[in-house]
C-alpha cells in the first residue's frame, strides 16, 4: 500500500487539477471571538516580531508567474492532504523505502520551501484551519466542516523526523537535515538584541530575545520576506548577496527572535535531542550557562523557521526564529571569514572558511532539490 501512496503523491505533484480557491475577495472570514480563544488572533497591542502578508486568495497557491514544479507540487500535496488522515501519512512516509520516488517527493517538498517560505507557511495555516472536524448544529445533530485531514505541517514534520532518522550518522546526512528543517538560512551581522519575558514554555518560563541584524548574504528561503532587496532577483533564485541589494547606503536588515531554552536536552524533537545530535557549541554561541547567547556586532549563519502563527480577516502573521534543531540554529564567523563548524557537519576540522562552506552549502542544496544518492 505504502509504494501505491508514494506513487499516487509523486504522480498528483506532475497532474495539477483546477485549484479550488477561497479568500478570493483578500478577505478571510473568521469568528473572531473562537479564534481569539484558540489564541490565533492577531493582536497588534502584544505583537512581538511578526512578519507578516496578505491572506491566500487561492487554496491551493497554484497561480500564474510561479514556476511549474511549484503549482503542481501544491495542487498535488492538496489533493493527498485532504485523503490522508495524520496516522495513515505518518505510517507512509516512516515505511518508504530510499527509493527515487521518496527522494524525488521530498525534493519537490523543500524546493516549495526554498523557493518561498511565507507562501510554504502561509498554506500549511491554511490546511491547518481547515482541517476536517465534526461540528454540534444545536439541534443534536453534527456537520463535517474543513476540507483536510491533515495539514502540510504534518508532511513535512514527519519525513524530516523519517529522513534524520535515517541518515543522522551518514556524511552529510545532519547538514542536509538543517537545510530541510530551515525556512531561511542567512549570513547576518547582529546589530541590537533585545529581551521580553517570555511564558510561552510553561513550565519552564524563560526569555525571548528579540535580534536585529544586517543580511549578509541569503544562502536558502528567497522570496517573500524581505523588501530590501531586488525582486527580480529573488524571483530568479539568485542569492542575495553585497551587490544585490537596492539599498546601497546601509545593508537590509531582517529580524527574528531566539529562546534561552533551546540549547538545554530537554528541547526534544521525538527521538532525538539538541545535545545529542549536536554535542558541541561554540563560545560565541553560547553564555556560561551553555544555552543561546548571540553577541552584538558579530556574524553569524541562522538557521530560521516561522512560529506562533497568527491570523485576523486579512492578513497572516508569523514570528520567525532561530531552529536548534538545524544546526544547533547557528554558526558563529570570525573575524578572518572562518565558519566554527565545530560539529563538523559541513567540514572535516571544525573550521571552514566562508567562500568554501558557501560552496558547500549550494552543493548540498542543489542535491536535495534534484534528488540525491542515498
Amino acid at each position: 500500500m505504502k509504494t501505491i501512496l508514494i506513487g499516487t503523491l509523486l504522480a498528483l505533484c506532475f497532474f495539477p487539477f483546477i485549484s479550488s480557491a477561497q479568500n478570493e475577495s483578500g478577505v478571510r472570514p473568521i469568528d473572531i471571538d473562537f479564534v481569539k480563544a484558540w489564541n490565533t488572533y492577531y493582536d497588534s497591542t502584544t505583537a512581538t516580531c511578526e512578519w507578516s502578508r496578505t491572506v491566500l486568495t487561492s487554496i491551493p497557491p497554484v497561480g500564474f508567474g510561479r514556476p511549474s514544479a511549484i503549482n503542481y507540487f501544491y495542487s498535488g500535496i492538496d489533493s493527498l492532504l485532504r485523503v490522508l488522515p495524520p496516522h495513515v501519512l505518518k505510517q507512509v512516509i516512516e515505511s518508504y523505502l530510499p527509493t527515487d520516488t521518496a527522494r524525488s517527493i521530498l525534493a519537490l517538498l523543500y524546493n516549495a520551501v526554498d523557493y518561498d517560505p511565507m507562501l510554504f507557511h502561509q498554506y500549511a495555516l491554511e490546511t491547518e484551519l481547515h482541517r476536517k472536524v465534526s461540528v454540534a448544529t444545536g439541534t443534536g445533530d453534527t456537520v463535517i466542516v474543513g476540507r483536510y485531514l491533515s495539514s502540510l505541517w504534518d508532511a513535512k514534520w514527519s519525513f524530516f523526523k523519517r529522513y534524520r532518522k535515517e541518515l543522522k550518522d551518514s556524511v552529510d546526512g545532519l547538514a542536509k537535515s538543517s537545510l530541510i528543517a530551515s525556512s531561511i538560512v542567512a549570513r547576518v551581522t547582529i546589530r541590537s538584541i533585545d529581551s521580553i519575558p517570555d511564558d510561552s514554555a510553561m513550565p519552564k518560563p524563560g526569555m525571548r530575545y528579540v535580534v536585529i541584524a544586517d543580511i549578509l548574504d541569503t544562502l536558502q528561503g528567497f522570496i517573500g520576506w524581505s523588501t530590501y532587496v531586488d525582486q527580480n532577483k529573488l524571483l530568479n533564485g539568485t542569492k542575495i548577496g553585497s551587490g544585490d541589494r537596492t539599498q546601497t547606503t546601509s545593508p537590509p536588515q531582517i529580524v527574528f527572535t531566539y529562546h534561552t531554552l533551546s540549547y538545554q536536552p530537554e528541547a526534544l524533537l521525538q527521538e532525538s535531542s539538541i545535545a545529542t545530535l549536536y554535542p558541541n557549541a561554540h563560545q560565541m554561541t553560547t553564555d556560561t550557562n551553555g544555552l543561546l547567547k548571540l553577541r552584538i556586532d558579530k556574524d553569524y549563519i541562522v538557521f530560521l523557521t516561522f512560529q506562533s502563527p497568527k491570523i485576523d480577516s486579512t492578513r497572516d502573521y508569523f514570528q520567525p526564529a532561530i531552529f536548534p534543531q538545524a544546526c544547533r540554529g547557528v554558526l558563529y564567523i570570525d573575524e578572518n571569514e572562518n565558519v566554527k563548524d565545530v560539529n563538523n557537519l559541513f567540514s572535516t576540522t571544525g573550521t571552514i572558511t566562508w567562500s568554501a562552506f558557501v560552496e558547500k552549502f549550494d552543493a548540498l542544496r542543489s542535491s536535495i532539490k534534484s534528488g540525491w544518492t542515498w
